[in-house]
């Protein structure tokens, strides 16, 4: 029951982002707020972590185990990511006038 109200919340936010996926949800940036992402530079880290020690951070078993004790959390992630991947397509898709305004009904591309 509260796993699906907070579904129901996330659908109603306009800008849903994944983080380890931010460079490919920047079109929602710019449709949104009307961002210039073009001058934005998402790819460089900042940190002192390379992709090896991001790979060894979590062992495969111990991934295992968070999924079994939490998995509504990973429920409503995997949900999120769907929501994200939606709201990207059609900010794409209206940054480049390819859908009508009718189209995007309940998406965060309605505020243009």
């Amino acid at each position: 029951e509260m796993l699906e109200a907070a579904k129901e919340v996330l659908k109603r936010i306009d800008v849903v982002l994944v983080l380890e996926e931010l460079n490919t949800h920047l079109p929602q940036l710019a449709k949104v707020f009307k961002w210039n992402i073009a001058a934005m530079s998402v790819s460089q880290k900042v940190n002192g972590h390379n992709d090896e020690q991001y790979k060894m951070a979590v062992s495969p078993e111990q991934e295992a185990l968070f999924k079994k004790l939490n998995p509504l959390d990973y429920e409503l992630y995997e949900f999120g990511k769907g929501i994200a991947a939606e709201r990207t397509r059609y900010a794409k898709m209206r940054l480049l006038q390819l859908v009508p305004k009718s189209a995007c009904r309940g998406m965060a591309c309605s505020s243009s």
